[in-house]
């Protein structure tokens, strides 16, 4: 796993164009791969917007990988955050959760792109206690930017970058953005495009 200090940088910065991104979900697939027994149910969840199409990729990549066939569905965690004052929002933004498979009794990959603060993944968690009772969750992160306000650590993590506060960490991917990279900005503002 790469780290790296980004509390210097000013300006935008690609810290992973197409190629490496690419090797990041290598490098993510490998470790589940390995971490799974032969017995174990298993199905990965992603967390929308962009996790979910992370989960999709793993998902083929492990059925590729073993011949196992499993679940894969999407999440959405609009009515469980409790940032909608401190983002701005007045209404939730619900997308459809698509989990159209018993979660009961499987080892669940919870896929998601940055991890920040946590609470993205807490809401998640208060999720999954409405769709019933896994045996484990193992959290996969593309990218820990740190700055925790949960204790909330990821169980396989691809790169972990050290930034501030102030400064923004964007992942795209080809499914929702035509390309698959990870963008830091010195603000959200300066980070948002056209």
């Amino acid at each position: 796993m790469q780290t790296i200090d980004l509390r210097a940088e000013t300006g935008e910065l690609v810290v992973a164009g197409a190629a490496q991104f690419e090797e990041m979900l290598r490098q993510l697939l490998n470790e589940i791969v390995a971490a799974v027994t032969g017995d174990e149910e298993i199905a990965f969840i992603g967390i929308r917007s962009r996790g979910n199409h992370l989960a999709e990729r793993l998902a083929a990549g492990f059925t590729e990988r073993t011949g196992r066939r499993v679940d894969v569905g999407a999440l959405d965690i609009g009515f469980y955050r409790d940032d909608f004052a401190t983002a701005g929002l007045r209404q939730p933004k619900i997308n459809d959760s698509k989990i159209d498979f018993s979660i009961d009794g499987k080892t669940v990959f919870l896929v998601d792109d940055v991890l920040y603060t946590g609470r993205t993944v807490r809401a998640a968690l208060i999720c999954f206690a409405d769709l019933g009772r896994t045996r484990c969750i193992k959290l996969v992160e593309l990218i820990d930017r740190g700055l925790r306000e949960m204790p909330i650590q990821a169980d396989f993590l691809a790169m972990r970058l050290i930034t501030l506060p102030s400064q923004w960490v964007r992942v795209r991917v080809k499914e929702k953005d035509g390309e698959d990279m990870a963008i830091v900005s010195p603000s959200r503002a300066s980070g948002k495009r056209k």
